[in-house]
């Protein structure tokens, strides 16, 4: 039996360590997804993909 800390443990590691976003949807009784953002190092923010000029 597991103690239940794992999306608490990965919560902490993408948010705080790493400064991405952590996030879930989910519709009962047919799935939840998890959706993952993790900053680029150096690079612009991926927001800001394609919306300007090079």
């Amino acid at each position: 039996q597991g103690t239940g800390l794992g999306l608490s443990l990965s919560h902490d590691i993408i948010v705080q360590g790493h400064q991405g976003t952590f996030r879930m949807e989910t519709v009962p009784g047919e799935f939840t997804e998890f959706v993952i953002t993790l900053p680029r190092r150096g690079g612009r923010p991926s927001m800001e993909r394609g919306s300007g000029t090079r």
